[in-house]
């Protein structure tokens, strides 16, 4: 950031004294305040404005990272001093526009969530505060669906709605149901159909309507009670639980759950809810209250051997976070049972866990080349990660519904254990591996595997932050 930059950035802090003398003023004025000094009160309004404006543009251009965060880090804690609306309103702003771009995808969960967090303290003073919810509804539409907040944004939408219909031109809604028909319009099907009626000569809310075969379809799964494909709605909707509250999902699984008593997918499906919630949240008490209902399935049907592949590893990585050795143990008996009843399925969880523990660097090597083994049914060249026989017709070998990236994310998360322990050559292979399948072409994480290879050419550390594990495969 250039000198000048910094000074003005720096400088919002007697800028925020500037804005309450200026409202201390207006309130002695009171009734007395004149056209004229209205008019230049406006004026000022605007000029602040502006000014703030191009502070945060100052910040979002900044090529210094460092110092860039250390003048957000500056202006955030001026506007969290200050109690007034607009201050609320420009602190969200200020760590969705500037700070959100700079940080890894696990930190920008955490931030979003504080930004929209903020966001809810000015609706609790000032509800109607329409730019507000505006950022309140472009920032939770624009998440992942996994994070779980898209709810949140259409409930805003719905209130801009309601803002719209007291006071008819306060709000631009065209722009408000263009976005939600481009983030997310499953779920805001009902909110469109509004716009649509409100706004029909609008080309482009026109063009976001669904066609009527992907609707039915939608539609059908909507009233399906089915747990997984409850569950896969609810990862397209957004709707997975958050500390906020549960999630409808929830709800109609809890009454499946009362319903159909012996059912072991139901309670499989409420614990694969809780392992996405602490992946999204970095939640830990997410992952302790995943291990019930996965219990309660193996219970209820211990010959699902997938089971044993995701109860294991929680069991273990629990267990060592808390230092608890009978979890620990009973964790580990059960990822070395799945590996021997489903191999295919069960040693990525099994690798995964020890990694990511930094236990048994072994039998992650073991692991991941039994995997690659499994998934081709042919012995591999253990020198290098490769193997250029086609992949057998297994569900945790394939890409599917519910891990739609599952080949190209496997290869990659295998890429990034052998750059951890520097055997370039078969980290190579891995990453190049991660790009060979068709899936590939629209991966969202193929660059970083193509800058890890680059890395690994120049002999450099990747620039990239490490991806979240979960989402190489399986994206929303």
């Amino acid at each position: 950031m250039k000198r000048q930059e910094r000074t003005n950035v720096r400088g919002m802090r007697g800028m925020r004294g500037t804005w309450i003398c200026a409202l201390a003023l207006v309130a002695v004025q009171g009734c007395a305040t004149s056209r004229g000094t209205e008019e230049a009160d406006a004026a000022a309004d605007v000029t602040r404005q502006q000014a703030w404006e191009a502070q945060v543009r100052a910040l979002v251009e900044a090529q210094d990272p460092a110092t860039a965060k250390a003048d957000i880090e500056i202006l955030l804690a001026d506007l969290k001093a200050d109690p007034s609306p607009e201050a609320r309103f420009r602190e969200a702003q200020l760590l969705i526009q500037a700070l959100l771009p700079r940080q890894s995808r696990m930190q920008q969960g955490a931030t979003a969530g504080r930004a929209l967090g903020v966001l809810e303290e000015l609706f609790e003073v000032s509800p109607d505060h329409v730019s507000g919810r505006y950022l309140h509804v472009r920032t939770s539409l624009a998440l992942p669906a996994f994070f779980g907040k898209q709810a949140a944004g259409i409930a805003s939408l719905l209130y801009l709605v309601e803002l719209e219909e007291r006071a008819p031109g306060s709000v631009p809604m065209a722009d408000v149901f263009v976005l939600a028909a481009q983030h997310d319009p499953g779920s805001a099907s009902h909110s469109l159909e509004v716009g649509r009626r409100a706004f029909p000569n609008d080309p482009r809310l026109r063009a976001s309507e669904p066609d009527p075969e992907s609707q039915a379809t939608e539609d059908a799964g909507s009233t399906s009670a089915d747990p997984k494909a409850l569950f896969l709605l609810a990862l397209r909707r957004g709707e997975l639980p958050s500390a906020h509250g549960a999630s409808s999902l929830e709800a109609r699984l809890d009454a499946a759950e009362t319903e159909h008593p012996n059912d072991a997918r139901i309670p499989l499906h409420r614990g694969l809810l809780g392992l996405w919630r602490a992946e999204a949240e970095q939640n830990g008490d997410a992952a302790f209250a995943a291990i019930e209902p996965f219990r309660r399935a193996l219970a209820k049907n211990p010959d699902d051997t997938r089971i044993y592949g995701w109860l294991g590893p929680l069991l273990y990585i629990m267990g060592r976070s808390i230092d608890n050795a009978d979890l620990v143990e009973e964790g580990a008996a059960l990822m070395d049972l799945g590996v021997e009843l489903n191999p295919a399925q069960n040693r990525f969880g099994r690798a995964l866990a020890h990694h990511s523990c930094g236990d048994h660097p072994d039998v992650v090597i073991d692991d991941l080349f039994g995997l690659l083994e499994a998934c081709t049914e042919q012995v591999v060249d253990r020198t290098r990660f490769r193997t250029t026989g086609p992949i057998v017709d297994h569900p945790a070998c394939m890409d599917s519904d519910a891990a739609p990236y599952n080949l190209s994310g496997t290869l990659f998360w295998a890429g990034e254990v052998f750059r951890s322990r520097s055997e370039t050559q078969r980290a190579r292979d891995a990453f190049e591996g991660s790009l060979r399948y068709d899936d590939a072409k629209s991966w969202p994480f193929r660059a970083h595997a193509e800058d890890r290879l680059k890395a690994l050419e120049q002999e450099r550390p990747a620039q990239l932050p490490p991806p979240v594990s979960c989402l190489l495969c399986h994206q929303v």
